[in-house]
């Protein structure tokens, strides 16, 4: 919830924005009571840590400021979410899309991400938001601006500061310069009140956003194929490069795979089945399977009482093989 002063907020425009349960306005005496509600039944969704939760809030603080100089995007967040939520119909028209939605500054990124809106929803938003021209004035046009105010103003407006009793003053500030700017140069106005109706509905804006998620979701799929068969690829370059470096010292290698099952030691039983895979391996390169077969068979009848062993060469796939007639 966010209490902003009721002389600073355009409550008619702003109300375009807050159409239902999960993002709603009202007005309280000199207060505009702004509201945003997540909800979610899925307890996953509900098992945050409480102090990620202080820190998020924390984030969200300067959205007061930022809502009283005129920045309508947290606003319009708000609306995507009543969207996300089910809270409005599918032919529900969108409200004006402000500008610089395609680029969340300051506490935004926070604020959606603390009322997990979707960003899929935010993308397809954003394509109709145009780039922001003008970010905070320069100190050139702040002077330039404040030397065209009346004397009188400019009197009140350092009382006020001087007094210290007004924290909203920055903020009226800034919105009293974009007005100002504005209405001196409408072309190249970028707040909200100087956009025209987005003209999408809130069923299409869902749709589009589900199509993004698909090929996003597809991309990373591909993505994901691609860099398996890239690792896959250069584990067998070097198994392959191993097993090179092994050939000519099978029989070294059978005799250690003896040696290691005489001790009768587990352990010892799983290095003798890493080397029989590397034999395996090797005989298959050199096409001599049916030879390993035959001293798999004949070492299993060696040892047919080492049970443990036995259940170690099922699992490497290397259970009794029958004898070709």
């Amino acid at each position: 919830m966010l209490r902003l002063p009721r002389r600073l907020v355009d409550v008619e425009r702003a109300s375009l924005y807050c159409p239902g349960d999960h993002a709603s306005l009202r007005v309280k005496g000199d207060a505009v009571i702004l509201e945003f509600m997540w909800d979610s039944e899925d307890a996953d969704d509900l098992e945050d840590d409480p102090e990620e939760d202080e820190g998020a809030l924390a984030s969200l603080i300067p959205l007061r400021a930022e809502l009283l100089a005129g920045d309508f995007r947290a606003l319009y967040l708000g609306w995507l979410l009543s969207v996300q939520m089910g809270d409005l119909d599918d032919e529900e028209e969108e409200p004006p899309v402000p500008a610089g939605l395609g680029e969340l500054t300051g506490s935004l990124p926070s604020f959606a991400e603390f009322l997990r809106i979707d960003r899929d929803l935010i993308a397809v938003a954003a394509e109709r938001s145009p780039m922001p021209i003008q970010t905070r004035p320069s100190r050139a046009e702040w002077v330039a601006w404040i030397r065209r105010l009346p004397d009188s103003e400019k009197e009140a407006l350092l009382l006020r500061a001087a007094e210290g009793q007004d924290p909203h003053l920055p903020g009226e500030l800034l919105q009293r310069f974009r007005q100002d700017s504005a209405a001196a140069s409408p072309a190249e106005s970028t707040e909200a009140m100087t956009a025209p109706p987005g003209g999408r509905t809130a069923g299409a804006l869902l749709a589009a956003a589900e199509q993004r998620a698909e090929e996003r979701r597809r991309r990373e799929a591909e993505r994901r194929a691609a860099e398996q068969t890239r690792r896959e690829r250069e584990q067998a370059a070097a198994r392959g490069a191993y097993l090179e470096n092994l050939r000519g010292r099978e029989p070294e290698i059978w005799r250690r795979v003896e040696a290691l099952i005489d001790t009768k030691r587990p352990k010892d039983y799983d290095q003798a089945i890493t080397l029989l895979a590397d034999l395996r391996d090797l005989a298959a390169r050199s096409r001599r399977e049916e030879e390993f077969q035959t001293r798999v068979r004949e070492l299993r009848e060696r040892h047919a009482l080492k049970v443990s062993l036995l259940e170690r060469l099922n699992r490497a796939g290397m259970g009794a093989v029958p004898v070709r007639q």
